[in-house]
């Protein structure tokens, strides 16, 4: 004589077959949504950053990249744009010694330093009140795909 027990629940072997589905349904809601967070955050710096030639404005990008559960974006500017100083307006730069500059045809014994702006902070900082709740809306609306099915 034996007892049979069996695991054969649906409603787990439901959410089994969700989880294999997961990456493509979180991919529909989160890929537009970075987005659109992208594009708050980029409308939200693009006033505040510091113009003199206009390079610095003009190479500022956003990009989304990836799928599923690896989805990035960045706001900023690529490794080797040729405004490399838009770092030091960011964080700025203590006094410091320069020495001879070429294309200025001048020596700088002691350069002044710049100060910080942290305009790209501050504009991430304005774009979080709109980007925290796109985020948060991406993420019910998976939850609520996943509950429909």
């Amino acid at each position: 004589m034996s007892y049979k027990i069996d695991f054969n629940a649906a409603d787990v072997n439901w959410q089994i077959d969700m989880l294999k589905l997961f990456p493509k349904i979180a991919n529909q809601y989160f890929y537009p949504a970075m987005h659109r967070a992208t594009s708050e955050i980029k409308g939200a710096i693009e006033p505040n950053i510091p113009v003199r030639t206009g390079l610095a404005k003009s190479e500022f990008r956003k990009a989304v990249s990836g799928k599923g559960l690896n989805i990035t974006g960045r706001v900023g500017w690529k490794y080797g744009t040729k405004a490399w100083y838009i770092n030091v307006h960011e964080y700025g730069a203590p006094p410091h010694a320069i020495g001879y500059v070429p294309s200025l045809n001048v020596t700088i014994k002691k350069h002044p330093g710049v100060p910080a702006l942290k305009f790209m902070e501050r504009g991430q900082e304005q774009a979080d009140d709109k980007v925290n709740p796109e985020m948060a809306r991406a993420a019910e609306a998976v939850v609520n795909h996943l509950a429909r099915k």
